[in-house]
């Protein structure tokens, strides 16, 4: 022990202090070709990230880093008073605008359901060398009509297309003959399509297009038949087009 403390005392205090020293004057001496690390820190991303993330403001868009578009994107953004009031008028009434801008696609589904609903067969196939029945234009135009896929990731189109109002259309004209037959024996009609004279049964009508008929409807029923060449013909193309018309919102 008493070694231990001669040896302490003797020079290794001395030197351990010195280098001690010097050891604090190398940290505390500048170097060249070092950056600060604080000011490094400032100038990383990581740190901007930090100062946006702290101050929402930094992240808002303005006239120098966004696109300065209108507040409106519709077909009809940044039109003037006049120009709306113009393309209002020219629409026509608000009853026939809202129908226009609130017309959705008839469903797939719900076209086959009304067909059903009048006694068409939607199994039913036409004889060979026969125009395709209802049921078979129907079954072969799903995708015309607009029928969703699934595996394609593709819902039901909501918008009528040319090719599918026209193919409701050839549907609707092959399954007028058998409409005729069966609607007065249907729960929901009950009444015959046509009187003794030809003409379009109020009843009948109101029933096709879900809603009372007004004159003009029977009127432009009963006149489809007598301009047609043949009263068969001149029955099957007002049905048609009655339901046609009704289901898309003619």
């Amino acid at each position: 022990m008493k070694r231990a403390n001669s040896y302490l005392h003797g020079g290794a205090v001395p030197s351990l202090l010195a280098a001690l020293a010097l050891a604090a004057a190398g940290c505390t001496a500048p170097v060249d070709d070092i950056t600060d690390p604080e000011t490094e820190e400032e100038e990383t991303p990581s740190n901007n990230n930090s100062q946006s993330a702290n101050n929402p403001q930094s992240t808002v868009g303005g006239d120098g880093n966004t696109f300065d578009h209108m507040d409106d994107l519709t077909p009809g953004g940044g039109k003037s008073n006049e120009e709306i009031m113009a393309q209002r008028d020219q629409e026509g009434p608000l009853e026939v605008r809202t129908r226009l801008h609130s017309c959705a696609k008839l469903p797939v589904v719900t076209l086959g359901n009304v067909l059903q609903d009048f006694g068409v067969d939607l199994n039913a196939n036409a004889p060979n060398g026969q125009p395709a029945s209802a049921g078979q234009l129907y079954r072969d135009g799903l995708r015309t009509l607009g029928v969703e896929d699934y595996n394609a990731m593709l819902a039901e189109g909501v918008i009528w297309r040319s090719s599918g109002a026209t193919k409701t259309l050839d549907i609707f004209v092959q399954a007028a003959p058998t409409i005729i037959q069966n609607i007065a024996s249907t729960q929901h009609c009950g009444v015959e399509m046509f009187d003794a004279n030809d003409a379009c049964n109020p009843d009948a009508v109101t029933c096709l297009i879900g809603r009372p008929a007004t004159q003009q409807h029977i009127s432009n029923c009963s006149k489809a038949v007598r301009d047609a060449t043949s009263v068969d013909k001149g029955k099957i193309i007002a049905v048609a087009a009655v339901l046609s018309a009704a289901h898309s919102c003619e």
